[in-house]
C-alpha cells in the first residue's frame, strides 16, 4: 500500500514539474513532447493496472484498452509531427483517440456502481446515446461554437464527435458517481473526468482559431484528468451498487430529440447542416433495433412468468398460481374450496411405472378441466393432489364435487391398459381465515378415511 502511494506521489510530481517546465518553454522538444510526455501516459497506465484488485475485470479490461488507445494516439500524434508525417497519420491518431471514449463509457460506470453482468444491451445503449447527442451537437453547437466546415469531411466528423464524446462520457460518469455516493473517491474521479473534459474543449477551440501549437501546456491537461480518474479508481470502495451502464432517461432524451431533428431538418434543410442526418438516421435505427430486442425480452419474461404459474405435467394451474387465486377470492364474494385426492393411484404407478403414471394423471385433469366452468381454478398441487376454488355456496360446490368425482366412474385406457381410480374430495367454504387450507385437508382426508367420496366442512 505504502509503494501504491509512493508512485502516485512520485507521478503526480514529474506530471507538474512537466507542466512547470511547458508552461515557461512553449517550443516542442523530442525529449520532453515525445519521450517524457508518452512516459509519463505510460506510467498512468500501469498504474491503473497496479488497481486490478480494486474494479472487476471487465472494467478493468474497458479501462486499459481505453488508455492504450488514448495512448497510442497520443505516440502517432507526436510522431507525426516530429517527423512530419502527412495528415493521413494525424486522422489514424484521432481515430485511435475515439475508440478511447466508448472504452471508458464501458468501464467508468461498472468501477464506480457494478452492473451485474455485461450485456450486449449495454453496448446498444452506449450507442444510442452517442449518435442521439451527436446529431444534437451536429445540428445546434458545432458551427456556432466551433465555426463553419472547412470542408474536410474527416476533419468535421472528429470536430462533431470529440466534443459531444466528452459531454456523454461526463453525463454517464457523474449519474454513476452520483447514484454511488459523494465521497473522497468519487470527487477525484468526477475531477479527473471534469478536467479532461475541460482541456479537450479548450484545445478544439484553440485548435478551431488556429492558436493551438503542439507540446504546449495544454497537451498535460489530459494528463492530469487522466491521473485524477486512476488516482481516484485506486481509492477502494467497500460497496459497489448494482445498476445500468446508461441511465434509461438518457436513452429516451436521445431517440425523442433524434426524431424531432429529423422533422425539423425536413421543415428547413438550409438551416441545419447536412452532416447532421447521419448520426439522426443511426440513432433512429439503433432505437428500432433497442424497441425490438426490449419488446422480445418483455414476451420471454412474460413466458417465463406464466410458465411459473403452471403445472408442466398437466398444464393446469399450479400450487403457486392457486394459492394466489385464493387470495384474490376472498375480496370479490362466496366461494368454496375443493381438495381432491386420487383413490388407487400409487398402485397403478407401482404396477405400470410412472410414465403410465404420468399419462393417467393428464388424461384425468382432462376429464376434471372438462365439466369445470372458465371462472373457477383448477389446480395439480403436486402428485395426485388436485385442488378448485368454485365460484359459488358451499351446496352448488358439494353438487359439482359429485360430479368431479363421476367423471372417474368409468376407466382410462393408457398404453392399452384399462385402468380405474377413484378419488376423495373434501369441499369448505372459503371463508378468508388462515386455516382454511387446514381445514379443506382435513374434509379430504374424512372422505378418504369413511369411503364417502365427498365430505363437506360447514
Amino acid at each position: 500500500m505504502k509503494t501504491n502511494h509512493r508512485v502516485e506521489v512520485a507521478l503526480t510530481a514529474l506530471l507538474f514539474l512537466h507542466a512547470t517546465y511547458k508552461f515557461f518553454i512553449t517550443d516542442a522538444s523530442l525529449v520532453v513532447d515525445l519521450i517524457g510526455y508518452n512516459a509519463i501516459a505510460l506510467a498512468i497506465g500501469l498504474l491503473l493496472l497496479r488497481n486490478r484488485q480494486v474494479i472487476d475485470r471487465t472494467a478493468l479490461t474497458a479501462l486499459l484498452l481505453g488508455f492504450s488507445f488514448w495512448l497510442s494516439g497520443s505516440l502517432l500524434a507526436s510522431f507525426a509531427f516530429f517527423f512530419e508525417f502527412n495528415r493521413a497519420w494525424f486522422s489514424v491518431a484521432n481515430f485511435l483517440y475515439l475508440c478511447f471514449y466508448p472504452c471508458l463509457v464501458i468501464g467508468l460506470p461498472r468501477s464506480i456502481r457494478l452492473p451485474k453482468k455485461l450485456s450486449s444491451t449495454e453496448f446498444l445503449d452506449a450507442a444510442i446515446v452517442t449518435a442521439g447527442l451527436s446529431s444534437i451537437g451536429a445540428a445546434l453547437l458545432i458551427e456556432p461554437f466551433f465555426g463553419k466546415s472547412s470542408g474536410d469531411s474527416v476533419a468535421t466528423f472528429f470536430a462533431i464527435f470529440f466534443p459531444i464524446a466528452d459531454l456523454i462520457l461526463l453525463t454517464i460518469g457523474t449519474s454513476s458517481l452520483l447514484a454511488a455516493s459523494i465521497n473522497k473517491r468519487s470527487i477525484t474521479i468526477i475531477s479527473g473526468l471534469v478536467l479532461f473534459v475541460i482541456n479537450d474543449f479548450s484545445f478544439l477551440w484553440e485548435l478551431s482559431h488556429k492558436r493551438y501549437q503542439f507540446g504546449s501546456i495544454i497537451d498535460d491537461g489530459w494528463l492530469f484528468g487522466l491521473l485524477l480518474i486512476t488516482l481516484g479508481i485506486a481509492q477502494r470502495q467497500e460497496k459497489l451498487m448494482a445498476s445500468e451502464v446508461v441511465p434509461p432517461i438518457l436513452i429516451t432524451f436521445a431517440i425523442f430529440s433524434a426524431a424531432t431533428l429529423l422533422v425539423l431538418v425536413a421543415l428547413d434543410s438550409q438551416r441545419f447542416p447536412r452532416f447532421c442526418i447521419a448520426p439522426i438516421g443511426i440513432t433512429l435505427l439503433l432505437g428500432f433495433l433497442r424497441m425490438a430486442i426490449a419488446l422480445k425480452s418483455a414476451e420471454s419474461a412474460s413466458v417465463d412468468r406464466q410458465l411459473a404459474r403452471v403445472d408442466e405435467l398437466t398444464g393446469l394451474a399450479n400450487r403457486r398460481e392457486f394459492i394466489w387465486q385464493l387470495q384474490q377470492s376472498a375480496r370479490i364474494g362466496t366461494s368454496s374450496i375443493l381438495l381432491l385426492d386420487l383413490d388407487g393411484f400409487k398402485e397403478v404407478n407401482d404396477q405400470y411405472g410412472h410414465e403410465v403414471g404420468d399419462e393417467l394423471l393428464r388424461a384425468i385433469a382432462h376429464r376434471f378441466l372438462r365439466i369445470t366452468p372458465e371462472s373457477d381454478c383448477l389446480a395439480r398441487l403436486g402428485g395426485d393432489e388436485f385442488a378448485l376454488l368454485h365460484s359459488g355456496e358451499i351446496s352448488d360446490a358439494r353438487e359439482f364435487a359429485l360430479a368431479l368425482r363421476a367423471t372417474l366412474s368409468y376407466p382410462f385406457e393408457i398404453q392399452k391398459q384399462l385402468i380405474n381410480v377413484g378419488v376423495s374430495i373434501g369441499v369448505v367454504s372459503h371463508n378468508g381465515g388462515e386455516d382454511l387450507l387446514a381445514r379443506v385437508d382435513e374434509a379430504m382426508y374424512r372422505a378418504k378415511r369413511q369411503g364417502s367420496g365427498v365430505e363437506v366442512i360447514i
